[in-house]
């Protein structure tokens, strides 16, 4: 193994050796501004994705070799099959001499070796059966996937490959060591650091068995911060030993007790001798080369002399491996061939969730087809509409931050917030917030323009399906959310679903910008009563009896004769006790629903629920239990998304009567 790459996995260094690699830093800092530039002109899009014209899901990671990839793409082709779907691997080959586009499997027959194909192709051609293609631009060969019957496309290691759009990006880390020595190349193993995440849809945790509990802990945190979602977690599971052809299988049981000699050129073979002594077998010797390491005859000769000098009863590797040996290196009648699966012990519901999301929209018109393609041409001259829009946005936002435009309430309600911050820290907080409005408004002003198909894209539902159990009910839905993400948005996304969301507000005396921004939320599909004051909750109750769908924003300052308190970030904050009343009188089922905007320009809505109203028999406190809970959540994915909050609006302007603070 490389020396390296064996710097690269380490989590401490001394001080002689940062020292030593000082020099590296500035390869470092080169390669973080190359990634930092690709990365603006994607979100710019001055560098644009091609589409497939079919779903495409990306497996990848953040490091280079070694967090467990492979594996998860085994697991994911095996749920695409269970599902009645004909999945294409893309992946792009390393390791192999040929560097040109080819087919390594049509599907029925694997066509070329791990020398020309790729360890890993190779691999995933044996295991799974469906066309497996490689090649530098996975763009060109996703046409040829689709003639060979495709109708989803995997992407092998395509978290930084961004010529080609995908509909779920699937990041996998090692739990047990997930970054290295937490630099990138050349300093460290990284291929872009954590805050890439954002751009991920779901984040698949490797060798949880082997992580540390507090590292584990902030990795599933990071996870449901960056995605919305909880993560993956899986262990490395051996699921079969196999001779050296791989044509027999002998069964995990046939290495316990045995004294064994490892052979491995993977990226991170510390994890592999963990595998293998689990299974009850001695580790006698290891020859570790580096990941993707084509093996001579004279270095399997040599371990194997060095099997029959120590004793050893077998020479293990791994899958990847073993198909890299020709076939009469691996006659030898020592060699054992270890498969490991990922086995899923957490998160399975995440997954299902996202795979049934790419695969429910391309239901809805993902695939090819002139319709699509005259769609696609739509999309991308609505694109450069969004970019100018946004450009406009981002201008306004600075200058609303440079004119100090409601400034000092943004700070002020970030200090309540987060007082164990620091400054600094609320300040970024700050401008972040800023920018996130200066997208948001132009983009829900270019919603009318989007067609189902368009709109469609645009949003990943995590927990569609409680919203149905909600409405099957009968009784009327009641979708509380807040100021989170592009929360005008969710309407149309709902409208999009074929399910028309109603808002119910009250008719003020100065009405010009607010006639405009009403005309602009019908146009996006919103349909809007417009009651007299005191008439509200009577309007409420009428649409929910007709079976309607009623949206609340729940952080929204209430007067305080007509307010509960529940706490938001701790403190005390104005609540309108509607939801729970109307759910209590009219039996309307709640759920809590918010959007969070996400890298790629994409918007995951989350719900949760259906939930219930404490029925205590005391009716005032069970109406702020309620509605505390539905902070609760709130304040969840805040804290989890701090800069898509609208911090501009006064959330703690009323305060309890006992605490002295203004009615409204």
């Amino acid at each position: 193994m490389r020396t390296l790459e064996r710097i690269w996995w380490r989590r401490r260094e001394s001080r002689r050796r940062r020292a030593l690699l000082s020099p590296l830093l500035l390869g470092e800092a080169l390669f973080r501004m190359g990634a930092g530039i690709r990365g603006a002109l994607h979100r710019a899009g001055i560098l644009r994705a091609a589409r497939a014209g079919l779903p495409v899901i990306s497996v990848g990671g953040l490091v280079v070799g070694g967090s467990g990839k492979t594996p998860a793409v085994l697991a994911i082709a095996a749920r695409l099959a269970a599902a009645g779907r004909t999945a294409a691997v893309l992946s792009r080959g390393y390791g192999a001499r040929r560097s040109d586009a080819r087919v390594v499997s049509d599907g029925k027959s694997v066509l070329l070796g791990a020398a020309e194909g790729g360890d890993e192709p190779v691999l995933l051609a044996r295991r799974l059966g469906v066309p497996v293609l490689c090649g530098p631009r996975r763009a060109l060969l996703a046409p040829r996937a689709a003639a060979m019957g495709a109708d989803v496309l995997l992407l092998d290691d395509g978290f930084q490959h961004r010529g080609l759009a995908r509909d779920l990006d699937v990041v996998v880390l090692d739990a047990a060591n997930p970054m290295g020595n937490g630099h990138c190349l050349p300093r460290g193993p990284a291929r872009e650091p954590l805050s890439a995440l954002r751009r991920a849809g779901l984040v698949w945790l490797s060798r949880v068995d082997q992580a540390d509990g507090a590292e584990l802990d902030r990795l599933r945190e990071l996870a449901r911060r960056h995605t919305g979602r909880a993560p993956v977690e899986s262990r490395h599971a051996p699921t079969e030993v196999l001779d050296g052809p791989m044509a027999h299988a002998l069964g995990t049981g046939s290495l316990a007790g045995r004294r064994v000699l490892l052979v491995s050129g993977v990226a991170r073979p510390e994890g592999f001798r963990r595998t293998v002594e689990a299974l009850g077998a001695s580790v006698v010797a290891e020859r570790a080369y580096a990941d993707h390491h084509p093996f001579t005859d004279l270095e399997l000769a040599e371990a194997l002399a060095t099997a029959d000098v120590e004793g050893c009863e077998a020479v293990v590797m791994t899958e990847k491996d073993a198909v890299r040996l020709s076939a009469e290196q691996a006659r030898h009648d020592k060699l054992r061939v270890l498969r490991i699966e990922a086995e899923v012990v957490a998160g399975e519901e995440s997954l299902r969730e996202a795979l049934a999301g790419v695969l429910g929209r391309a239901g809805r018109g993902g695939t090819s087809s002139p319709t699509s393609t005259v769609a696609d041409a739509f999309l991308r001259t609505l694109a450069r509409s969004r970019r100018l829009a946004r450009t406009a946005g981002a201008l306004v936002a600075w200058l609303a931050w440079a004119l100090r435009i409601r400034r000092r309430t943004v700070m002020e309600n970030l200090a309540l917030a987060f007082p164990e911050r620091s400054e600094a820290e609320r300040r970024g907080i700050a401008r972040a917030t800023y920018r996130h409005l200066g997208r948001a408004a132009p983009e829900f002003l270019l919603a009318p323009a989007l067609g189902r198909e368009e709109l469609d894209r645009l949003f990943v539902y995590q927990g569609w399906e409680r919203f149905e159990e909600a409405r099957a009910r009968g009784r009327g839905v009641i979708a509380c959310t807040g100021h989170l993400g592009n929360f005008e948005l969710l309407a149309a996304a709902h409208n999009l679903k074929g399910v028309p969301v109603t808002m119910i507000t009250r008719r003020m005396g100065r009405m010009g910008a607010n006639d405009a921004w009403r005309r602009a939320r019908a146009r996006a599909g919103v349909e809007e009563l417009v009651v007299r004051k005191g008439e509200t909750l009577k309007a409420a109750v009428r649409a929910l009896r007709q079976g309607r769908v009623l949206g609340y924003v729940i952080d929204q300052n209430q007067p305080r004769h007509r307010a509960v308190f529940p706490t938001f970030f701790g403190v005390p904050a104005a609540t309108s006790p509607a939801p729970a009343i109307l759910a209590l009188r009219t039996g309307a089922a709640v759920i809590f629903i918010a959007a969070i905007a996400l890298a790629d320009g994409r918007h995951r809505v989350v719900i949760e629920g259906p939930l219930t109203v404490p029925r205590s028999g005391d009716r005032e406190r069970d109406v702020l239990a309620f509605m505390q809970d539905l902070n609760d959540r709130l304040e969840r994915m805040v804290r989890a998304h701090p800069d898509q909050w609208y911090w501009l609006h006064r959330r703690w302007k009323t305060r309890p009567a006992q605490a002295g603070g203004s009615e409204d």
